[in-house]
């Protein structure tokens, strides 16, 4: 029986905009956009392109938003 004994760091990411620490990946241009909270709630950004950055391979694919071990994470 294999069991995991550690996990993975989270990754940090800095906001495509201003530099801060980025929480979201923003997909509407298939790009490597990443926002913060702030740039994040601008009116001309449509929500459902945002994804939450967690700790996983399949971070900013379509509808992924993490698991119960990104909660502890945030």
């Amino acid at each position: 029986m294999i069991v995991m004994a550690v996990m993975n760091i989270k990754p940090e990411f800095s906001c495509s905009e201003c530099g801060k620490p980025a929480i979201y990946h923003y997909l509407e241009n298939d790009d490597d956009t990443v926002l913060c909270l702030d740039c994040s709630s601008d009116e001309d950004l449509d929500e459902c392109y945002l994804l939450p950055i967690c700790n996983s391979p399949r971070t900013g694919m379509c509808a992924y938003e993490g698991g119960r071990y990104d909660e502890d994470l945030k």
